[in-house]
């Protein structure tokens, strides 16, 4: 800058930041506030939005290609409408839609009418504060008490977005929409690998029916099951099979026992609770209606029978399946009642006994619904267990098939067929009817491929596999939050906000105090969000570009021309210069709705450029500066900030777009059954790190980052100690500052007056003045003999502190 010899070398600097990528980065954070852009839902189900991202990523790109806001605007309201001259420009049309749908909702709401109409109010109150400026919800219940909106005009605007469809479903969980915003590569590839997915089906569903037709024809064979289905039977009815757990009263664990701990388990969606029960006592459970389950990995070192344990509290039965290997060991695993759910009722029960040789092993348990509160598993070789004589369950339904050479999965079918109480041994010509029914033997059966001879259960798990491996070469189809058009209709008006109480029918309209009373009617083939996108977005509307340039103007200066930039109505302040807001407006439109070009104008005024410096005859005149007669000293936000000290730190990873959200799509982030979500300490800048809602990144919460559940165009500066605290204390700081100092350290040649000289430069844009430079080298001869570690720690660590102050100065943190 300083050797810039042209005519306006500011001007240089500017057209330079503008031109960058991070110009995106910067400014998307702010229109992202606006947006109330969150990668989770928040409210009763923090579930993650795994695909907000790409509305993120949409926002920084229309930013950097300096979209016109006419375009920008019309493109988050009604995108999916507009014509593309591509595919990449229609997705990104739908992507842009994510205004609509990645607001905050009550999923679990059990209105279903209820939900939708608050999630109408909120998209329309988000829309009117971010776009107009305006407090649309106000008129929810009645005619707006200061602004000239009323019930009516609020009812035909809600009509709009009722109209849209922006949710999936409004089940309990409701889901929100998402839409496919595949390319024509990808959709073809995944045509193609369609094709070689249905072949791969057809051949597997082919062998099974040949080889289930067959079985179910081999009468002889299914005679001969049923004969050593009913020896099981009555020998589990009359052998003692009460075993009773080894693990009751206390017993401790023996040598070459297995002890698994439910909440730990390796795969699987159950809830882990660590706290409800106090310490040292971890459970599982899930109150849905969903599929469950959680697989435990363990490894045997001695070949043998092994007794098969659960602890567990129920105050009602939920019994589940537990396999061991894929193998089913008990259909009816943790079913006891115990008496509650806390753990003064957890109860010791034997499921079952199983084979195993020496090796890894997998424990699973699953059930199509909500399971008990499980907190232990336990395996014990029979060996073991001094008063185990006798096989139970599966493993003597094994021992008995291999006796008479029969697959073990046909006599456990027969087994369990036969032990219902609503069934009768099959005879003669009955036999034939109850294989074919689905209700039968063979119906019930999940691991059909236990119902064959092993050579045949082998070829059909090459052929299933064979479907698998094909199905994960099957392209991952892209998808975005987004909306599309749903059922078109009117609205009643609902007295006091209430869908019950209703009043008379209005018409889909804008609001009629600034688009007048004469309207052009919405017809009943398009919801009229189109409709809306442009009438917002026309240079006559006489609130978009004053609210954008206002925010513009808020966002450089540290205050708007209107100080209350999402809301222009009676409850607002009146902007302090109403001409330069009017001549801002009319120039950006003149440009062509250009951002960067009113970036430009207004970074490159004299107003901006500005120095903080007091005069007290200013001040007496105009104490709020509300005209600008200095620039207004601004801390940085929290995500400059952060990003400020890992740039400093020659840390920064300049990498752009995608998401680093490690929890899958509809997972709950925050939850106990969450798995560790710490993505928040890594080198990118911070428009990438997840926004989760009611659990925001600490640094973040402790610079005041706006609330990602509302519409937020202003953000309150506070001064509290914990800003101090995260300075001095924050692992970011801690991490950075100490590689800031190696790297100094790293520098061959450089002396200590020359590494705080790099401080100064790098992180304040200045060098130190002598009287800096003298106390700073003082200041780092003094905390290195108070440091632990050897030389070269030492030498680290007093440098390490030295970056810490001046990065936690009052130079760095604002913008003077």
């Amino acid at each position: 800058f300083l050797a810039d010899r042209s005519a306006d070398p500011f001007a240089t600097v500017v057209d330079r930041l503008l031109a960058s990528p991070a110009h995106g980065e910067r400014w998307a954070r702010h229109w992202l506030d606006l947006a109330r852009y969150a990668d989770s839902n928040g409210m009763d189900e923090n579930m993650a939005h795994a695909n907000a991202f790409r509305y993120r990523d949409w926002v920084i790109n229309a930013l950097n290609a300096d979209m016109p806001y006419d375009q920008f605007v019309t493109r988050q309201i009604a995108g999916d409408l507009l014509p593309g001259d591509t595919a990449a420009e229609k997705a990104a049309g739908i992507t842009a839609t994510g205004f609509l749908v990645i607001g905050p909702k009550m999923l679990a709401e059990d209105d279903p009418r209820k939900m939708e109409m608050d999630i109408v109010d909120e998209q329309l109150d988000t829309l009117g504060r971010a776009f107009l400026g305006m407090t649309f919800g106000c008129a929810r219940c009645h005619d707006h008490k200061f602004d000239p909106v009323s019930a009516a005009d609020y009812h035909g605007l809600a009509a709009i977005f009722k109209s849209t469809k922006t949710m999936a479903n409004f089940n309990v969980v409701a889901m929100w929409h998402e839409r496919s915003v595949a390319g024509p590569e990808i959709l073809a590839r995944k045509a193609a690998q369609g094709v070689q997915l249905a072949a791969a089906k057809k051949s597997l569903n082919d062998r099974v029916a040949a080889e289930r037709s067959a079985l179910v024809k081999d009468l002889p064979r299914h005679r001969l099951a049923i004969a050593v289905a009913e020896a099981v039977l009555a020998r589990q009815k009359t052998s003692t099979l009460a075993l009773e757990p080894l693990m009751s009263a206390g017993k401790s664990l023996p040598t070459g026992g297995i002890l698994l701990e439910a909440e730990k388990f390796d795969r699987g969606n159950l809830v882990r609770d660590f706290t409800t029960y106090g310490l040292g006592i971890g459970v599982v459970y899930n109150a849905g209606p969903i599929p469950n389950m959680a697989e435990y990995d363990f490894a045997v070192t001695k070949a043998g029978v092994y007794q098969v344990e659960s602890r567990h509290a129920a105050a009602e039965s939920r019994p589940a399946r537990l396999l061991v290997d894929g193998k089913l060991l008990r259909a009816d695993a943790v079913g006891a009642v115990t008496g509650s759910w806390t753990p003064e009722s957890q109860r010791w029960g034997v499921e079952g006994q199983v084979r195993l040789a020496a090796g890894k092993h997998v424990l699973r348990l699953e059930r199509d619904g909500p399971v008990p509160h499980v907190d232990k598993f336990a395996l014990v070789r029979r060996d073991d267990l001094a008063q185990a004589t006798v096989l139970a369950g599966p493993l003597l339904v094994a021992d008995a098939a291999a006796e008479k050479k029969l697959p073990a999965g046909l006599v456990q079918a027969w087994v369990e067929y036969l032990g219902r109480k609503d069934v009768k041994k099959p005879d003669g010509a009955m036999l034939a009817q109850v294989l074919a029914d689905s209700k039968g033997p063979l119906g019930a059966v999940k691991d059909t491929d236990t119902l064959y001879e092993e050579k045949t259960g082998a070829s059909l798990k090459l052929l299933r596999e064979a479907v698998v491996a094909t199905e994960k070469l099957m392209p991952v189809e892209p998808m975005a939050m987004a909306a599309e058009e749903g059922k078109i209709g009117n609205l009643k008006i609902h007295l006091r906000g209430n869908y019950l109480t209703l009043g008379e029918e209005v018409p889909r309209v804008f609001p009629r105090a600034i688009a007048g009373e004469k309207q052009q009617a919405i017809d009943d083939k398009h919801s009229g969000r189109l409709e809306l996108a442009r009438w917002m977005a026309r240079p006559e509307n006489p609130l978009t570009a004053r609210v954008i340039v206002n925010r513009l103007w808020h966002w450089h200066f540290g205050g708007g021309l209107v100080r209350t930039p999402d809301n222009f109505g009676r409850l607002g302040l009146p902007p302090a210069n109403p001409a330069l807001l009017d001549w801002l407006a009319v120039e950006m439109v003149k440009q062509g709705w250009s951002l960067k070009k009113m970036h430009r104008q207004m970074v490159l005024s004299s107003a901006y450029r500005m120095s903080c410096t007091y005069d007290e005859k200013s001040h007496q005149a105009d104490p709020d500066n509300a005209l600008f007669w200095r620039f207004n000293r601004k801390r940085l936000e929290a995500e400059a900030l952060r990003d400020g000290i890992i740039a400093v730190a020659g840390d920064l990873d300049r990498t752009m777009g995608g998401t680093l959200l490690t929890v899958k799509n509809h997972s709950y982030v925050t939850s106990t059954a969450s798995e560790r979500f710490d993505p928040y300490h890594v080198n990118r800048r911070s428009v990438y790190l997840p926004i989760t809602r009611s659990s925001v990144y600490d640094f973040f919460q402790a610079f005041d980052f706006a609330d990602p559940s509302a519409s937020n165009g202003e953000r309150v500066a506070t001064t509290v100690a914990p800003q101090a605290l995260a300075l001095l204390n924050s692992r970011l700081m801690e991490e950075k500052t100490l590689s800031w100092a190696k790297k100094l350290l790293a520098r061959p040649g450089q002396t200590g007056p020359g590494r705080v000289e790099e401080i100064y430069r790098t992180a304040l844009g200045r060098k130190p003045e002598p009287g800096e430079l003298l106390r700073a080298l003082w200041f780092v001869e003094q905390v290195r003999p108070g440091l632990s570690g050897d030389d070269k720690e030492k030498e680290a660590g007093s440098w390490q502190a030295l970056c810490r102050v001046v990065l936690a100065s009052s130079e760095f943190v604002h913008v003077d």
